[in-house]
């Protein structure tokens, strides 16, 4: 994989990871799991899991599969834009 393969943000409560799974839903992702969740976007290429540490009130996200066809920056910029909007803060990236 090249690129970002994992971030991690904090601040975030399980309401607001809830928030941002149906958010991603609306941009067309696949959601399956219960922490952990796997975050399916192969409409652009991409598969995540979704983890949330809930002492840390912290949400990872890892990717786990991607087309070579597809770049990832898009859609990780996408993600990050729709964490923010749920008051995540960046904590690394990988």
């Amino acid at each position: 994989m090249k690129g970002i393969t994992k971030s991690s943000y904090q601040n975030l409560s399980m309401e607001r990871v809830e928030g941002i799974l149906m958010e991603l839903k609306s941009f067309g992702a696949r959601i399956s799991g219960d922490n952990p969740w796997i975050i399916d976007m192969s409409s652009r290429g991409l598969v995540f899991k979704g983890l949330w540490d809930d002492e840390r009130s912290v949400f990872r996200i890892e990717l786990i599969d991607e087309s070579e066809f597809i770049p990832s920056a898009p859609t990780w910029a996408l993600m990050n834009k729709i964490v923010k909007s749920f008051d995540g803060r960046s904590l690394s990236v990988r």
